[in-house]
């Protein structure tokens, strides 16, 4: 379970995701998603799962938060569909969670959770997932029809 926040413009991060992460991270954003409707005591296409996971902690901590995962979600179903020309099939219940915001204070954007080991971890989420990728992720290191991130080394 994870936010792999590559970059803070959306679709680069979406489109900076390796080939396994584009397919994997819809279905972790769709349970993150859901969990946050079912933590308030509402009903969501998927089961919650991970609710104490720092992803899963954030996702629920602002409404903008929320929306910024959603629009992950979608550019990540995006990219899916790029790469594999075929629709992801979760991106329905990303949709759903897009038109069904739950009612969550809305804080603005907060800061993103650190799904990593503690070497990785910086005050920047950006470096610190772009660190985390290029030495833990270095076996996942495809981009199909598309060049290697930037700052991949």
């Amino acid at each position: 379970m994870n936010i792999f926040v590559l970059d803070n413009d959306i679709k680069k991060c979406a489109q900076f995701h390796n080939d396994k992460h584009v397919v994997k991270m819809i279905l972790e954003t769709a349970q993150l998603l859901c969990s946050v409707h079912w933590s308030l005591g509402f009903e969501a296409p998927y089961k919650s799962t991970h609710k104490n996971h720092p992803c899963a902690i954030w996702a629920r901590e602002s409404k903008s938060n929320y929306e910024w995962l959603c629009k992950l979600g979608l550019e990540l179903c995006v990219e899916f569909e790029y790469r594999r020309n075929k629709i992801h099939s979760t991106k329905d219940v990303i949709n759903w969670c897009t038109k069904n915001t739950p009612k969550l204070d809305d804080k603005g954007l907060t800061n993103f959770a650190l799904a990593m080991p503690d070497e990785f971890k910086t005050d920047n989420a950006v470096n610190s997932y772009r660190s985390y990728y290029l030495k833990d992720k270095i076996h996942l290191a495809s981009w199909s029809k598309r060049d290697k991130p930037y700052w991949w080394k």
